[in-house]
């Protein structure tokens, strides 16, 4: 019987295995990674977000602040601590212009001489939407070198010119200060006219305002400003007694002062703001 012989091969020593607690590590480490890099991206998303709302409703607020004022300012009346001190002819002549200026004007009878018969009391709503129910309402005529209306006292109403030349400035709002429902909104007095000029090299620029002034609003509803004052600026009004916290403040963006909003209830943008005279015919 033969000898089997069994020869026993070098075999190759295997490769230790890392531990398993050293790829649970490993595992738990790129998750807590992964989970902070999503809360990354989610959070700069939202504030991204929030940052482009905040801006659009700045602008918004602006260009509504920039109809509320509007009437005023192209008026240019001196300064005045309470509406009971603004004297009735102007508070009038503020709503006349906020008539032409803002309102839809299609429901109006319209004569050969491009004048509109409007009933009193519409232009009442008119003082009342800037002013407020405490403005001084007299009704007469108002005749000058920008605006002539005719009162008729038998049937209560006016003649008012559809359209009317604009004269004086044009505002630009510069600061918005809030306490409440009360807002301090610095104004800009810009000349009327075309707003950007140019240089001998063709750079644009905006002219700064001849002089600004604070015009004290209150919020009366979801979109509604009256104006309460007008008042001077005073060279200490930065040590105010309203605290930070309750103060937002916005600054005014670079954007031409005659860009006006339309108005939300009547649809009237900005290029339909009347620039022609008030005897024109269609």
């Amino acid at each position: 019987m033969s000898e089997t012989t069994v020869t026993v091969s070098e075999q190759t020593p295997k490769k230790k295995k890392k531990p398993a607690r050293v790829s649970r590590r490993v595992a738990v480490f790129g998750t807590f990674i992964l989970i902070f890099a999503i809360i990354g991206v989610i959070a700069t998303v939202i504030g991204a977000t929030r940052l482009t709302a905040n801006l659009i409703d700045n602008k918004a607020q602006k260009d509504r602040f920039k109809q509320v004022v509007f009437p005023l300012v192209l008026l240019d009346p001196p300064s005045f601590d309470s509406i009971e001190k603004l004297d009735s002819r102007t508070i009038l002549s503020a709503a006349m212009w906020d008539f032409i200026i803002f309102e839809d004007k299609t429901k109006y009878q319209k004569d050969d001489l491009n004048y509109l018969t409007v009933p009193a009391v519409d232009i009442e709503a008119h003082i009342v939407k800037l002013f407020g129910q405490n403005a001084a309402i007299e009704h007469q005529e108002i005749s000058d070198a920008e605006l002539q209306i005719l009162y008729d006292p038998e049937n209560n109403s006016y003649s008012i010119p559809a359209t009317a030349a604009m004269a004086t400035y044009v505002p630009k709002i510069e600061k918005i200060s809030r306490k409440g429902d009360t807002y301090t909104v610095t104004v800009g007095y810009l000349p009327s006219g075309p707003i950007w000029g140019s240089d001998i090299t063709g750079l644009k620029y905006e002219p700064e305002p001849d002089k600004s002034l604070n015009y004290i609003l209150k919020k009366t509803g979801k979109d509604s400003y009256i104006i309460t004052a007008v008042q001077e600026i005073k060279d200490d009004s930065a040590s105010s007694d309203i605290t930070v916290s309750e103060v937002i403040t916005y600054e005014e963006e670079s954007a031409p002062a005659s860009d006006i909003s339309s108005n939300s209830e009547s649809g009237v943008s900005s290029d339909e703001v009347p620039v022609s005279s008030g005897t024109d015919s269609e």
